[in-house]
């Protein structure tokens, strides 16, 4: 069976839609994914926050990824700690450019946000494979991955208050 796969470039919608682009860097990523990984991966792409809560709502997907810009993390954390609520299993990625350059402050910036569980840090293609068949070798299990402390290309997460990259 396929693994359900959300990418989310979130936007704002409450008074009026304050970024109407195409999420074009998260879809370069899930087409990437898509090119190497195939049929075992089931992937939706989602600009509207509203559209996001239904589809995890509906499909609980196991994986859910974020770009992270200066406009989004907000909105993307909050969703994404309203998800470890209701689907506390679902690995959360966030990547993009929005994340520090020094090796102490991101370790700051994960522990300040803890909804999210890797950080796919520079260009997330192949990066975000290497992590899914890492991952895989887990079963998807958050806990078993971090307790080994895999290092897997681009990806940063805290492990025991230890930063992993």
């Amino acid at each position: 069976m396929a693994i359900k796969i959300a990418f989310a470039d979130l936007t704002y919608t409450n008074q009026g839609i304050s970024s109407n682009s195409f999420p074009y860097g998260i879809s370069l990523v899930a087409s990437y994914a898509k090119k190497i990984l195939g049929d075992e991966i089931n992937i939706e792409i989602f600009k509207y926050p509203e559209d996001l809560k239904d589809y995890v709502e509906r499909e609980s997907p196991r994986i859910i990824c974020f770009s992270n810009f200066s406009w989004t993390l907000d909105i993307s954390h909050e969703f994404s700690k309203k998800i470890k609520e209701y689907l506390p299993d679902t690995i959360i990625i966030f990547g993009g450019p929005n994340y520090p350059l020094e090796i102490e402050e991101q370790k700051k910036f994960l522990i300040s946000y803890p909804a999210i569980d890797f950080y796919i840090r520079g260009e997330g293609e192949i990066s975000f494979v290497e992590l899914f068949k890492n991952l895989k070798k887990f079963n998807f299990s958050i806990r078993e991955f971090k307790e080994k402390k895999i290092t897997s290309g681009n990806c940063h997460y805290i492990h025991n208050n230890e930063i992993i990259v």
